[in-house]
């Protein structure tokens, strides 16, 4: 008797790891989408910290905000000029 692999063998392994494959690719789609996700919501929460820290001396006087705050990302420094 010959040991081979029948063709619905052959389909029903090819569909569960073409559902790996598919289900592999839609975890890291939604983490990269979360991990962007994220870094927005962090630098909207480190503008809104240095807003909020030095509202009082915006509102009596004029002050710059570099001079006030070490902004370790350049990023943000740019995004406030």
């Amino acid at each position: 008797m010959k040991k081979s692999f029948s063709l619905v063998e052959v389909l029903v392994a090819v569909s569960l790891i073409v559902t790996v494959i598919a289900t592999v690719l839609q975890t890291q789609q939604n983490n990269l989408f979360f991990l962007e996700k994220f870094k927005h919501s962090s630098q909207n929460n480190s503008y809104i910290n240095s807003i909020v820290s030095y509202s009082e001396q915006l509102r009596n006087e004029k002050i710059y905000l570099d001079g006030q705050i070490d902004f370790k990302d350049d990023e943000i420094r740019r995004e406030f000029k």
